[in-house]
């Protein structure tokens, strides 16, 4: 019918987001990996290889739930992606691109721990934001909420040590090393079928 929308040209620029979003994550790996090579004798920095840790097993979630987003929301047979979710979806993966890279852009020479553990915890706030906004765009709560379940418990916990004083210090910086690595554990753990999603029955039987 005239003025429809034509999905099958929105989901090529859709294509083209995660090619987008892919790179971002690239220079962000990419920023951390010149940091490191900073520093002279980095082996010997021992809690700088544990924030290190930290930053990749926090972006290894980010970039492979969101491609798994790109796919089950926008990208499977049926879907039909809306103009509106599409430019939302853009501006917020660019903020959450955009703090991914900047916690990349901080190991070198001058890495500051409190500045990263904050700028970490943005990225959980903006990254809550994003999941609940998707519940109203396109209507995909149910596969995001336990995002928002783990973020917030972090980010609560992330607040009482800031409470306890500020800026992050000692004991602090140690917590915040257990958690980060944890944290995506316990995602890849509890969202396992999602990121590694299972033949449905009638794709089976087709097969």
């Amino acid at each position: 019918m005239p003025g429809e929308l034509d999905h099958a040209k929105i989901r090529n620029s859709i294509q083209g987001l995660k090619e987008f979003y892919s790179g971002i994550i690239a220079l962000a790996l990419y920023e951390s990996i010149r940091g490191v090579a900073e520093i002279p004798n980095v082996l010997r920095t021992v809690q700088f290889l544990f924030f290190l840790l930290a930053f990749c097993t926090t972006l290894a979630p980010f970039y492979h739930g969101l491609m798994r987003y790109f796919d089950d929301s926008y990208l499977s047979e049926g879907t039909k992606p809306e103009p509106a979710s599409f430019m939302v979806d853009y501006f917020l993966f660019c903020v959450l691109g955009g703090l991914l890279i900047w916690l990349g852009a901080m190991f070198g020479t001058s890495f500051n721990p409190d500045y990263f553990i904050r700028v970490y915890a943005a990225l959980l706030f903006m990254d809550i934001i994003w999941a609940v906004m998707s519940h109203f765009l396109v209507h995909t709560f149910h596969r995001v909420k336990k995002w928002v379940v783990l973020n917030f418990i972090v980010l609560v916990g992330l607040a009482l040590l800031w409470a306890v004083s500020h800026p992050f210090q000692g004991y602090q910086i140690t917590v915040f090393l257990i958690v980060a690595p944890v944290r995506s554990i316990v995602d890849y753990g509890w969202n396992w079928d999602m990121y590694f999603p299972r033949v449905q029955a009638k794709e089976a039987v087709a097969v």
